[in-house]
């Protein structure tokens, strides 16, 4: 690890990077719990948890999404197929680019800013958000965004 340190707790590697830039080597599919102040971190074939305040983000191939985002960006590419996730924005932009043979529901929510949806999804009727399928719809992402920008491309 550069930028950081990784330590075990409860058998989960957790990577806190503060102020900085952070780099990380972990198996691919590896569940990698991020603790993010003030840094650009750059993460690829993860599954990404954790929270990330007043940081930049770039996902590459995330298998997994499970993230509290205050005051920063997410830039990622996700493949997702099966499983729950979840992406909260406080204050940021998040730009989520859904690879080829992803198979998901999104539940989209955004109170101060904007929503752009761009690819081949199916608007599906939801009570409460806006939801769009790819696929058969079999992995759920919730994405709440209170002041910010969400882009979901496929």
């Amino acid at each position: 690890a550069e930028g950081g340190g990784v330590v075990l707790e409860g058998g989960i590697p957790v990577y806190r990077v503060s102020l900085g830039e952070g780099r990380l080597k972990v198996p691919e599919g590896a569940e990698v719990l991020l603790l993010a102040k003030g840094s650009h971190v750059e993460l690829a074939g993860v599954v990404l948890k954790g929270r990330a305040l007043g940081a930049n983000l770039e996902g590459d191939g995330l298998l997994g999404l499970d993230l509290a985002l205050s005051g920063g960006n997410l830039e990622a590419g996700l493949f997702l197929r099966d499983g729950e996730h979840r992406l909260e924005v406080r204050a940021g932009n998040a730009e989520l680019r859904f690879l080829p043979g992803s198979d998901l529901e999104v539940e989209a929510q955004v109170r101060l800013g904007g929503l752009e949806v761009a690819g081949p999804w199916r608007q599906v009727a939801a009570h409460g958000g806006r939801r769009w399928s790819l696929g058969e719809g079999k992995a759920k992402l919730g994405a709440r965004v209170a002041m910010g920008n969400l882009e979901l491309e496929a």
